[in-house]
């Protein structure tokens, strides 16, 4: 007798929780101090570094490239200083890795 109001109680919660996780907070559209975002086409701040390295698993080892924030542009360049995000990037199936080195670069 009690499981019907006790379901439309419980979709009610759920239903309530949904709305207050996905709607923005009141203060979190941005305002005219919001400064805007850079231009994705422009360089970053950074000279930009890498090493080749040999990478080996189970048996079989591959070449890749590494990329990283330099202090001076290059190969095996010191890393620059401060606190970078990393990411991997896996280029096309027999597609050379100067299809993408612009990419990285960026």
């Amino acid at each position: 007798m009690l499981r019907h109001p006790l379901r439309v109680v419980m979709s009610l919660l759920l239903t309530a929780a949904a709305v207050f996780t996905v709607a923005p907070a009141a203060g979190a559209l941005p305002t005219a101090n919001t400064p805007a975002a850079t231009d994705p086409s422009t360089t970053g701040p950074y000279a930009v570094a890498y090493s080749d390295v040999t990478v080996s698993a189970s048996g079989r080892s591959f070449g890749a490239r590494v990329w990283y924030p330099g202090g001076t542009t290059g190969s095996n360049a010191p890393v620059a200083p401060g606190a970078h995000p990393g990411l991997a990037f896996g280029h096309g199936f027999f597609q050379g890795i100067t299809q993408y080195e612009s990419l990285p670069k960026h």
